[in-house]
């Protein structure tokens, strides 16, 4: 049977710290935002997101540029994920925000002025599951033109329910 000493129990000692320091919480979400950019389908338009927390929860700053000329540029309250620009500059996106301790899911709509024409949103949860992240989270969006609607893509919680 191995000695146990204070020589050699110094390093499971500072490793359990660390776990329990450092160590992934169930019920934390750690996705990070990255700067992001959409464009219209023709190129004309481009939205850049640029969160400013690297989780991707609070505000971040927006721009709108046609054909490399600014049209607006706004501190909007939400950091936009995933999003589609419309041909007349309008912007479709879903996004994430956080009040106090209270996360959200927003699905917004843009104007072409950069100003908000609607939002709406919805309150995000902890997963059941071990080291997944909250939800609802997006997964995609997309424009369909031909009915002029935007449709957003959102994962279910539920799925792994076996």
């Amino acid at each position: 049977m191995p000695d146990i000493t204070e020589e050699n129990s110094f390093v499971p000692a500072v490793a359990l710290s660390l776990w329990l320091l450092l160590g992934t919480h169930p019920q934390r979400d750690l996705s990070y935002a990255d700067p992001t950019s959409s464009q219209s389908l023709a190129g004309e338009f481009r939205l850049d997101v640029r969160p400013n927390r690297r989780t991707g929860d609070r505000d971040a700053d927006c721009r709108l540029t046609r054909a490399g000329t600014l049209v607006w540029s706004h501190n909007l309250p939400f950091s936009i994920a995933g999003a589609v620009v419309a041909p007349n500059g309008t912007v479709g996106a879903y996004a994430y925000s956080r009040t106090g301790d209270q996360a959200f899911f927003e699905v917004v709509i843009l104007r072409s002025d950069g100003t908000i024409a609607r939002r709406d949103r919805y309150p995000r949860q902890f997963s059941r599951f071990i080291h997944q992240p909250m939800f609802p989270r997006g997964t995609g969006i997309f424009r369909d033109a031909s009915k002029n609607r935007m449709v957003v893509r959102v994962t279910d919680d539920e799925r792994n329910a076996g």
